[in-house]
């Protein structure tokens, strides 16, 4: 039959040895897993844990009892990671298209327009030139129209986060969208 394989560390998936074990160096958890699903390295679940937060098995979603335990998570300053931060404009101007990308999105979009136009309604290329041109100019100013529209109510609702951290708790908070043109 076949060779039994050496354990692996889930977490780096490097092989685990028995001088490993022996050392220290490898561990079971100890949790509700068995077997091979059990084996780690201890740097690893350590600092897998650190990374999670917790001390909960991702696999069997059970507490593992044999990790030290972790120190607690540095409480967030109020204005250092709030919603006014998350969506300020800086932010907002880096993740809307640039005017490259609309513009690519524009010719392509044209493009497509075009080659529709004429083989399913026989249209003569000046005219599907012309089709695929306003199709391609439609797409391109609703992308940016959405992309305003969406950044202002962002916006919006980080100043009235900002504006009352409590308020968000009492209810949800209605926001119209105005056109920005």
């Amino acid at each position: 039959m076949g060779r039994r394989s050496d354990p692996v560390c889930l977490i780096c998936l490097e092989t685990l040895t028995s001088e490993e074990f022996r050392n220290g160096e490898a561990m079971t958890l100890d949790c509700q897993c068995r077997g091979d699903l059990a084996l780690r390295h201890r740097e690893c679940a350590i600092k897998w844990a650190q990374v999670k937060g917790d001390c909960i098995c991702e696999l069997c979603k059970h507490e593992v009892k044999n990790l030290p335990a972790l120190p607690p998570r540095p409480p967030q300053e109020e204005g250092n990671a709030g919603m006014e931060d998350v969506y300020s404009s800086q932010q907002m101007v880096e993740l809307a298209p640039s005017h490259a990308d609309l513009v690519f999105d524009c010719v392509r979009v044209t493009w497509v327009a075009m080659i529709v136009s004429i083989l399913f309604f026989d249209m003569n290329l000046a005219s599907a030139l012309w089709t695929g041109l306003v199709a391609g100019l439609a797409y391109s100013f609703m992308v940016r129209l959405m992309y305003r529209q969406h950044f202002a109510a962002m916006q919006r609702l980080a100043e009235a986060h900002a504006a009352g951290a409590g308020s968000l708790a009492r209810g949800p908070v209605h926001i119209p969208i105005v056109t920005v043109v």
